[in-house]
């Protein structure tokens, strides 16, 4: 989107909004190249809120310190996680983000007090995986818990979420009632030039009635 945005629709982005589904490592790094500020939820919506409740909560991996020079974790209670191995992940836009993989020993998680809540096969040992970009991620995540970041993303409810409401509430395009590409396409056009033209009637009406300005108005300069 940020590609064809700039080349072309020639439109410089400085700043991009989207939901928690584009907000990944890979297009973080992405967006540093291309000079871009992606605003977003880090793996938070509908969605995965719900499917969270009444689930127990493990110790999250924000709580255990990753030791930059040690190149490994430490864990809340100071036992150390080491590098077990990586692996390269398909995200579902395409790209491929490279995951490296820390372990606790057993012997450490077995005695620990706080293996009940922090993992549930404590003869493996606790581990945490670390994105290629976990840098990036930490400082968007420190970022959208900054108010001028939550009070930026908040006006996207303006714009983009009122076309996703109206296409489900009042066009019913929860689902699409067509198989395969090109009824999809052509269904989500019609609607979206329904939509379209309900908002130059409506610009159109509004202009009607606004009142109209005085003939001498511009050139009044007493």
């Amino acid at each position: 989107m940020v590609r064809r945005a700039r080349e072309e629709m020639r439109i410089p982005l400085a700043e991009v909004f989207s939901d928690a589904t584009y907000v990944t490592g890979c297009n973080l790094a992405f967006c540093k190249e291309e000079n871009v500020t992606l605003y977003g939820p880090w793996r938070e919506n509908d969605y995965s809120r719900s499917a969270a409740k009444g689930k127990q909560r493990m110790i999250p991996k924000e709580q255990f310190t990753w030791l930059p020079n040690e190149r490994r974790y430490k864990c809340p209670q100071g036992h150390p996680l080491d590098w077990i191995g990586k692996e390269s992940r398909l995200q579902a836009d395409g790209e491929i983000n490279v995951v490296h993989r820390y372990r606790c020993l057993p012997e450490h998680c077995r005695i620990c007090p706080l293996q009940p809540h922090c993992t549930k096969s404590p003869k493996l040992g606790r581990s945490v995986r670390r994105s290629e970009h976990e840098e990036l991620i930490v400082a968007h995540r420190a970022r959208m818990d900054t108010e001028e970041a939550k009070g930026a993303y908040r006006l996207r409810k303006q714009t983009v979420e009122l076309g996703y409401a109206d296409l489900k509430n009042n066009r019913d395009l929860c689902r699409f009632s067509g198989r395969g590409l090109t009824r999809v396409r052509t269904e989500a056009g019609l609607n979206e030039l329904a939509r379209n033209l309900i908002i130059v009637e409506r610009a159109l009406r509004e202009r009607e009635n606004r009142p109209a300005a005085p003939e001498n108005a511009a050139g009044d300069t007493s």
